[in-house]
């Protein structure tokens, strides 16, 4: 009888976890850089928040995929390369932490082509669902334009640091909030370049 309960109890726990694993790898959680994941106020020295090292660890380690939005100077690179490289060497070369930004965590980095594509406009958006193809999208940023605009894009969005005791979406609600926010919607309209 015991043994059965503990097979029983096994089987469970396999099936818990590969639902887990399903549902984490079936959304890409979004995030702006600055004032969302690290401390942009003081030019010179950014960090993170106290929070966004743990939260990030804790979202690698339960399997979810992760991507950047970031809004750039248009003066950064003629190429999405090249402008990745200086957004990386503005970060890294301010960067007050012990431990270096983690880049390798984010599986994609949308950047705005242009200033006239700079959230809140569509385009990155666009990019994200496109890229994301059938995937449940979550997106966190401190700006409410932006916020909403993806929203009413169909996808799911939330502003960070609006309550004291909550600067991100906690873990174990993850996805009961991607079932009452993401309301998918057709691929996007707008051309990608």
């Amino acid at each position: 009888m015991l043994r059965s309960i503990k097979i029983i109890v096994f089987f469970i726990s396999i099936f818990t976890c590969a639902q887990l694993n399903a549902s984490t790898a079936s959304t890409v959680l979004f995030f702006d850089l600055g004032n969302t994941l690290i401390n942009t106020k003081n030019e010179k020295q950014f960090k993170f928040f106290d929070s966004t090292l743990s939260y990030l660890n804790s979202l690698k380690e339960k399997n979810y995929r992760m991507g950047l939005l970031i809004n750039i100077p248009e003066s950064w690179g003629e190429s999405q390369e090249q402008k990745l490289k200086s957004l990386k060497d503005y970060v890294n070369n301010r960067w007050k932490e012990s431990k270096p930004f983690p880049w390798s965590y984010f599986e994609v980095i949308f950047l705005s082509p242009d200033t006239k594509r700079r959230k809140p406009n569509p385009y990155l958006f666009n990019q994200a669902m496109n890229w994301a193809k059938n995937k449940t999208i979550l997106y966190q940023s401190e700006n409410r334009e932006e916020v909403f605009q993806a929203s009413s894009m169909g996808i799911a969005s939330f502003q960070v640091n609006q309550r004291k005791d909550q600067f991100y979406i906690p873990l174990n609600k993850i996805n009961s909030y991607l079932n009452q926010f993401y309301k998918p919607q057709n691929q996007p309209k707008l051309p990608l370049n």
